[in-house]
Order: C-alpha cells, then structure tokens, then sequence
C-alpha cells in the first residue's frame, strides 16, 4: 500500500512540476529526438526558476477508508 501510495504522490508532484510550473508539454516526450528536447527543456527551466511553490495537502478520514489529495502549484516560469 506505501508504495503504491508514494508512486500516486510523486506522480502528482511531478505532474505538478512539470504542466503547472515548468509548462512542459508532454507530447514532446512522443517523438523521436522529443524525449532528449523535454529533458533538456526541463533543465533548464528549472534552473531558471524564482519564488514557486508546489503544496500537497492529504487528508484522511479513517472511519471512511477516504484518503483525499489536493495539489496546488504557484504557476510557471
């Protein structure tokens, strides 16, 4: 259950990270060359970046087996 749990909320970090504050566009990662382009993107915008945020927030509620996730990120670059 962690692990499946763990892999859910990187996901969404990353998700976050990437579309909201990076504004990458993941159809780059289809084409041939386009997996190395994303990467070197990434990069460097990441290393551009100044004043973001990414906050995740769990909740959960026992007596209703509910786990609730909310992810918010500041914006990008």
């Amino acid at each position: 259950m962690h692990t499946r749990l763990f892999t859910v909320i990187s996901e969404l970090y990353n998700n976050a990270l990437a579309h909201g504050v990076l504004p990458l566009d993941s159809e780059l990662k289809h084409s041939p060359d386009g997996l190395e382009e994303y990467f070197v993107l990434r990069t460097q915008r990441l290393v551009q970046l100044k004043n973001i945020n990414i906050k995740l927030s769990l909740t959960y509620e026992p007596t209703e087996r509910l786990l609730k996730i909310v992810v918010r990120d500041s914006g990008g670059v």
